[in-house]
């Protein structure tokens, strides 16, 4: 009689152990899960930061009758440094200058485009 007592009192040590363990287990993988999740909100950060600062630079651009290349690079260098990137070293401005406009791109770290856009001169 006393042994079935006993075992109804309580948990033994190895259910206790095993329920450590899965919730140890849950931690690791909660962990795991906000850590993609913050990156993959860095990432779309920048990329909405990158389209709104090319948008900006055309809308500038449009306000203008007349603009060359040199006003096309200013402008955009002037965006870049509005939008807050350069605080994240990870983006840099790219400005290609060609005889009938400029190409403008925001890269990566690696060297990808973020987003990369032609803008012709205006004369």
């Amino acid at each position: 009689m006393k042994n079935k007592k006993l075992k109804t009192r309580g948990f033994i040590m190895v259910e206790i152990v095993v329920a450590l363990g899965l919730v140890a287990l849950l931690g690791v993988c909660y962990s795991a899960s906000v850590k993609t999740i913050d990156r993959m909100d860095r990432a779309f950060t920048n990329d909405a930061r990158a389209l709104q600062t090319i948008s900006n630079t055309v809308e500038r651009l449009a306000q203008k009758k007349r603009y060359g290349n040199d006003d096309i690079r200013k402008i955009f260098l002037d965006e870049f440094s509005k939008s807050g990137f350069t605080a994240d070293p990870k983006i840099t401005p790219l400005v290609k200058t060609e005889t009938d406009g400029s190409k403008l791109a925001l890269l990566r770290a690696n060297g990808k485009a973020v987003i990369e856009v032609k803008i012709l001169c205006r004369k």
